[in-house]
């Protein structure tokens, strides 16, 4: 399972948490006639809570690094879901905050409730809507005959290069091409070894530079630094030698 994989499953979760405290929180608020008993509610509300929470704080955990790694370079959709995000915390923190020890502003928990969910609806939306656009989400499995993975098409493709366009299918191909040297999210990668240096980086194109660059990345690329294993990056170095 790829880190956009965890990241979307973790995402999905905790957009549903999200919305399950806030239904409760509305039924409880809005409505005389309940299916559920008010206890049962609130506790639906409390776990619900807490889930969004530490959803939220793996969520940011696995940003930071992301941030950590693009530096300057961060793209404008990555500064739009950095301020939302920073926004959504803030506001969740500050509910806490009158919960726990300022009841007299009380009142305005479920205007802030609302205020949390919205923005973690939106972060949410932004970054799915990207990767269904970019095709992060990938397609249908690539076929396990290695001679047919990628844009070569020599019969003689090794094993080694066949994993390592599986590895590209489901970890890189939702920001690059690799039958292709045009702009993606990043660069395409078509013909990388032919080149003289990594374009963000400014190194030169030799196997270690460019493992260096899928684990501890230049720019705006995020790091897969204990996502791929030693023996996926091996593959997918001898599959990027093929493009």
């Amino acid at each position: 399972m790829s880190l956009f994989e965890v990241k979307t499953i973790l995402a999905v979760l905790f957009v549903a948490a999200g919305l399950a405290a806030v239904a409760s929180m509305m039924t409880l608020m809005g409505r005389s006639e309940r299916r559920m008993s008010v206890p049962a509610l609130k506790t639906i509300h409390r776990v619900a809570g807490y889930t969004f929470a530490v959803l939220l704080v793996v969520l940011g955990v696995m940003g930071l690094s992301y941030l950590s790694s693009a530096g300057d370079s961060l793209s404008v959709r990555g500064v739009l879901h950095w301020s939302l995000a920073s926004m959504l915390v803030f506001v969740l923190f500050l509910k806490i905050v009158v919960v726990r020890w300022f009841k007299q502003f009380l009142k305005f928990a479920p205007v802030m409730g609302m205020i949390v969910i919205t923005l973690a609806l939106v972060v949410a939306t932004l970054s799915a809507v990207f990767f269904v656009v970019t095709g992060g989400f990938g397609g249908a499995e690539p076929e396990t005959d290695v001679a047919a993975v990628g844009p070569a098409e020599e019969a003689d493709v090794s094993a080694e290069a066949g994993r390592g366009g599986r590895v590209f299918e489901s970890s890189c191909s939702g920001c690059h091409y690799d039958d292709s040297a045009e702009m993606k999210v990043g660069p395409g990668l078509a013909g990388l070894f032919a080149r003289d240096v990594i374009g963000v980086s400014g190194k030169p194109v030799t196997p270690g530079n460019v493992r260096e660059q899928i684990v501890s990345p230049a720019g705006g690329m995020p790091s897969f630094k204990g996502f791929l294993t030693d023996e996926q990056l091996d593959d997918l170095l001898s599959y990027l030698e093929t493009l």
